[in-house]
């Protein structure tokens, strides 16, 4: 009995989570597609993956002006999106992150700012419900150069509905081991 409710709440388990951290992304690109999710930047450059970003790993550098990433989903997610930015300390940045709906009304956003002088990553996160795209950009009087890398996000392929009958036939299922058992002890 255990065996069967085992797996039955396996199959009904929490979607994983997606995620892009651009350590084995080409070096240079203008659309990236990893679990569902496609990032691209808004104005249609060149993405460039370097190996000297602010946390010692390789991560993405947007050095145009004003440009901003759009990660888009294959379907709508639910839950949190972060993603880790960062600067070279030259200048003040204010990272932002804003989760949208496919109607384009903002859901929530995180934003963070970091001082001038300060090489070094921020985690920027915001959580909704039926997200269809997050907008990863910088801004300030200097926004043209930032990092980001380690995008988490709901991942969109594993995005399965429960069926409605699925905790009624898992409580049932667990009422008829409970009797079973309370049966084999009056016995």
């Amino acid at each position: 009995m255990k065996y069967v409710l085992a797996a039955l709440a396996a199959s009904f388990g929490v979607a994983n989570a997606g995620v892009i951290d651009f350590e084995t992304a080409p070096s240079s690109f203008t659309s990236l597609t990893q679990d569902g999710a496609t990032l691209t930047a808004e104005n249609g450059i060149t993405i460039a993956v370097v190996d000297f970003g602010p946390n010692g790993t390789q991560s993405a550098l947007q050095n145009e002006p004003r440009a901003a990433y759009r990660l888009t989903f294959a379907s709508l997610v639910s839950g949190t999106v972060s993603v880790d930015m960062g600067d070279l300390g030259q200048d003040e940045d204010v990272m932002n992150l804003e989760l949208y709906s496919a109607t384009d009304v903002l859901i929530d956003f995180d934003m963070q700012t970091l001082g001038a002088g300060v090489e070094a990553m921020l985690t920027l996160t915001a959580t909704g419900m039926d997200i269809a795209y997050a907008r990863i950009f910088s801004t300030g009087d200097f926004p043209d150069t930032y990092f980001l890398d380690n995008i988490s996000f709901p991942d969109a392929r594993a995005t399965v509905p429960v069926p409605a009958a699925a905790p009624l036939f898992a409580a049932a299922l667990a009422g008829a081991g409970a009797l079973r058992r309370k049966a084999k002890k009056s016995a």
